[in-house]
């Protein structure tokens, strides 16, 4: 069943739950690749990048270096290469929240707004006209102001 954009926006407020999200709902561009790693997954993915990073390079001068540029105290992190990754705060959510937003209207998993609401703005068109209509009473005539410009205006309609 599809959420409005609202409500996404409304229950998916942290990254805990835009994780969720994205699990609930197969967005895996979200949960694996150039993506955002829980806490818990962290240290297994840079044991991993160590590994390749040893297995494709004979030197192993500079790995210290890395090791100890990495992140570390965060709950998310984005990894964006082998051994390189940034850490995640609640600055970077919004950007997420949008990307994963954007993903879920792509997907039909979002939708705008209530179908219900759309209906009903559909069955009553707007009219507009270019100033109030007066209220008359019943001990004083009406008098309009308008200018030339009103005038053609209402001529060309």
């Amino acid at each position: 069943m599809a959420i409005t954009k609202e409500e996404f926006y409304d229950e998916y407020y942290d990254w805990c739950s835009l994780y969720d999200f994205c699990q609930d709902h197969g967005f895996y561009d979200f949960l694996n690749g150039d993506s955002v790693i829980y806490e818990d997954s962290y240290n297994e993915a840079v044991e991993d990048d160590i590994r390749e990073f040893l297995q494709h390079r004979y030197w192993y001068d500079g790995l210290a270096g890395i090791l100890e540029e990495l992140p570390t105290g965060y709950e998310y992190y984005q990894q964006i290469g082998t051994l390189e990754y940034v850490g995640l705060d609640s600055y970077d959510l919004d950007g997420w929240m949008d990307q994963v937003c954007q993903w879920g209207l792509d997907s039909g998993d979002i939708v705008e707004e209530e179908e219900e609401e759309e209906d009903a703005a559909e069955a009553e068109p707007e009219t507009q006209t270019p100033w109030p209509a007066p209220q008359p009473t019943e001990s004083e005539p009406v008098f309009i102001e308008f200018s030339a410009a009103d005038l053609q205006m209402l001529w060309e309609r």
